[in-house]
């Protein structure tokens, strides 16, 4: 990246994890990670699958913030709100146009769409990838999508089915291989559903709480030791992208 497109970069992040953390959900989620994961593992994989960075970047920093405008994430809605975030910064009209794009097709999935925005979608998919996968889903339920504390088999269901769903709509490779990896314990956790009911519940009650999904991970490091592997630990600073783990992800 040129010196302009660091320049824009640094604004760009700053203000996106400020509404993020201030406005998107009522302030509920600040201090979480989230966007900073992200950015990591775009990447790495932009180094893999190729892509304009600062594009891919730029996109991966903004991806969320329509939530700070309204819960509505319909592809249409999310570009527009992406692009009145834009407007405030010294972007080229192409600029905005294909950040706007990228960032607005990360919910979808949609198909033929530019390696920088299946990269955003991919590695949006990767940090709900896992034990914190099921963390962030029962928080976005708990505080978006149903408004309330989860606590039977039917809501472990459709924690479950959102994620499987995610997982099915990665694109490249490298995103194919790391997923894998990841879910094997995240699938794990479904196979005992009692001990899993009592989890999302736990988890939800926080949520409800407002602590934010970084902690609630943390929280379950430290009390579910055994039940909750390490993996959850490395999905946190993205350990899992270290030179020991990146030789797995060769063909």
């Amino acid at each position: 990246m040129n010196k302009r497109e660091l320049v824009l970069l640094k604004k760009i992040s700053k203000e996106a994890v400020r509404l993020d953390w201030e406005k998107a959900f009522n302030g509920k989620a600040k201090g979480n990670k989230h966007l900073f994961r992200v950015n990591k593992i775009a990447k790495f994989l932009q180094k893999r699958e190729g892509g304009n960075l600062f594009l891919i970047l730029t996109s991966a920093w903004v991806h969320d913030v329509s939530l700070a405008y309204d819960c509505n994430e319909s592809e249409k809605n999310i570009n527009k709100n992406t692009r009145q975030f834009l407007s405030q910064f010294n972007l080229l009209p192409n600029e905005i146009n294909k950040i706007a794009q990228y960032s607005s097709s990360h919910e979808s999935g949609r198909k033929n769409i530019p390696i920088e925005a299946k990269i955003v979608h991919d590695s949006d998919v990767i940090d709900k990838g896992g034990i914190l996968g099921i963390i962030r889903h029962v928080w976005k339920m708990t505080n978006l999508l149903e408004k309330r504390i989860l606590s039977n088999k039917e809501d472990l269901a459709q924690v479950k089915k959102h994620l499987k769903e995610r997982e099915r709509k990665v694109f490249t490779k490298t995103s194919k291989k790391i997923v894998k990896r990841l879910n094997k314990k995240r699938d794990e956790f479904f196979t005992n559903e009692d001990r899993a009911i009592e989890l999302m519940n736990q988890i939800s009650i926080k949520a409800n709480k407002g602590i934010n999904s970084d902690k609630i991970a943390l929280f379950l490091i430290k009390t579910e030791k055994i039940y909750i592997s390490e993996i959850l630990r490395n999905q946190l600073d993205c350990s899992y992208l270290n030179l020991r783990i990146k030789e797995n992800y060769k063909e």
